[in-house]
């Protein structure tokens, strides 16, 4: 029978901060990659099934915390969080691992994943993206301090306005308005907010033409009903002779 001390010296693997000793940078991969749009669900939906069973779904959450007054607990923290980030990582396709990379936490890395590509009709807006990426890639950069960090933010953000720029820019004119209101956005709004945008407005517009058509079929029907005019074959009113 265990001895009190030895039952206090038994790990808690319910704890979130614990790791257990056979867990490695590949133990919490899944089968698939992220690729984008196409299986964001399913892989998201894979990923927090292994983070629940190692109890670190609370990192991508932001459940689980940094201990501000705990220098222990923030280094087991800083620790899984970087678990958890390789876990991720080792899991998606090498174009969005590059995106992401240089991420500091898990939860800010699952935040952009559920901002890039977390989209209803994911087909038409992953076709829309990979068009929109034709654009030329920066020069790969291989080191990375504060200064070349601030660069490549810089460049990003103006890759992503030229995106923004070039999507609107193939709208036709029935979408002026639309475009209008996007650009004043401050900050502008993402591709994907752009799109999501244009969608809403297209769901509107076909909202907005279903009782016109609904209309003029009563009122056709109305006016073919409501006529004098007597049938030469079967003898009744409402039709003529090719109804």
């Amino acid at each position: 029978m265990a001895s009190r001390n030895d039952t206090q010296n038994v790990p808690d693997m319910t704890n979130p901060l614990y790791l257990h000793p056979s867990d490695g940078p590949h133990t919490g991969t899944i089968g698939q990659k992220l690729a984008g749009s196409s299986n964001y669900r399913s892989w998201k939906r894979d990923m927090e099934i292994v983070l629940a069973s190692k109890c670190k779904l609370g990192f991508v959450t932001g459940l689980v915390k940094r201990d501000a007054s705990n220098p222990e607990k923030q280094e087991m923290w800083d620790t899984c969080n970087s678990m958890v980030i390789a876990w991720l990582t080792s899991s998606m396709s090498p174009a969005i691992k590059e995106l992401v990379m240089f991420m500091g936490s898990a939860k800010e890395i699952w935040d952009q994943l559920e901002k890039r590509f977390s989209m209803t009709d994911g087909t038409r807006k992953y076709k829309l993206w990979d068009e929109l990426d034709a654009l030329e890639d920066y020069p790969p950069i291989t080191t990375m301090n504060s200064e070349i960090r601030a660069l490549v933010d810089t460049m990003n953000r103006r890759k992503e306005e030229a995106r923004l720029f070039q999507f609107l820019y193939r709208l036709d004119e029935t979408y002026a308005a639309d475009k209008s209101q996007l650009l004043h956005y401050s900050p502008l709004p993402s591709v994907e907010i752009a799109v999501s945008r244009i969608q809403q407005e297209e769901t509107q517009r076909e909202v907005r033409k279903e009782p016109k058509e609904e209309e003029e079929i009563e009122t056709a029907a109305m006016l073919t009903f409501g006529s004098e005019e007597v049938c030469p074959v079967c003898g009744n009113k409402g039709h003529g002779r090719d109804k």
